[in-house]
C-alpha cells in the first residue's frame, strides 16, 4: 500500500487518517499532503488536544488547512 502516482488529473483527494496522537503516522501521512483538515469532535475534543495536534502537525511542515466541527452523536 501507500501514496501512488495517478496519470489522470486530480483537484482534490481525501484521505481519513486516525487521531494525531494516538496514531503518530497520521501526522506522516498528512506531510505528503498540500495540506490537512483537522476534525473537531465537539464537546468531546478539547482545547489542548486541539492545540497539541496542530503542533505536532507543523514539526513536520503540514499546511493545516482549517477545522471541522463534528457534533456529537
Amino acid at each position: 500500500t501507500g501514496v501512488q502516482t495517478c496519470a489522470l488529473p486530480i483537484y482534490v483527494v481525501l484521505m481519513e487518517c486516525p487521531p494525531v496522537q494516538t496514531a503518530p503516522a497520521a501526522a506522516a501521512i498528512a506531510a505528503m499532503a498540500d495540506a490537512a483538515v483537522l476534525v473537531i469532535e465537539a464537546c468531546r475534543t478539547t482545547k489542548q488536544q486541539i492545540q497539541r495536534d496542530q503542533q505536532a502537525l507543523q514539526l513536520r511542515g503540514v499546511k493545516l488547512a482549517g477545522c471541522i466541527l463534528m457534533r456529537r452523536r
